[in-house]
């Protein structure tokens, strides 16, 4: 941003500016460049958040944006017949992946199409000691192999913590189930 305004703050006027490449910098340069009525073309950015009109009026790309690629993706599902999906987006500077997947979800309710969940990948490290849970036994299993390795959830717990796992309520669960050694239960999951 200080290069932006460096450059704005000295002759000649400037009426357009490319770039830049990457959406998480260009939402913040085309809010300053709106101020000078600058007139912001990007080649590779891909936000749908800059397709908001009232935030980004002097935004331009010669790209299309994620969003705009989601029809593609419903007719991809339409022609192999795929009726149930999961959508994982990661978390990354607000909406950067959130809007687009929003939308997608939402075309994919419309088309009549299951959503099994929509799940956000966080960067952020949890490091989650104490994990409380409510499930059947095998997904209790599960979540305790993932645990052995580390990762929950594709959430990174602090690998190598010591962990306290508690299973409340869980129905079907069996005292002799907890009994079982560690290989046997990496062998199974």
């Amino acid at each position: 941003m200080r290069r932006f305004y460096d450059m704005v703050s000295v002759e000649p006027t400037k009426i357009f500016m490319l770039g830049p490449s990457v959406s998480r910098v260009a939402i913040h340069v085309s809010i300053a460049a709106s101020s000078w009525n600058i007139v912001q073309v990007s080649f590779s950015t891909r936000s749908s958040e800059l397709e908001n009109r009232n935030l980004y009026p002097f935004f331009f790309r010669t790209i299309p944006s994620d969003a705009m690629l989601n029809k593609a993706r419903l007719q991809l599902l339409q022609h192999f017949g795929w009726s149930r999906v999961a959508i994982i987006y990661e978390e990354v500077d607000g909406n950067l992946f959130y809007s687009s997947m929003d939308d997608l979800r939402l075309k994919m309710v419309d088309d009549g199409i299951d959503i099994v969940t929509f799940e956000r990948l966080s960067t952020d490290e949890l490091d989650a000691r104490i994990i409380m849970g409510h499930f059947f036994q095998m997904s209790a299993r599960k979540v305790f192999c993932e645990t052995l390795k580390g990762k929950v959830r594709n959430k990174d717990l602090g690998v190598g913590a010591p962990y306290t796992v508690a299973v409340l309520g869980g129905a079907g669960m069996r005292r002799e189930a907890w009994r079982r050694g560690e290989e046997t239960m990496r062998e199974e999951h």
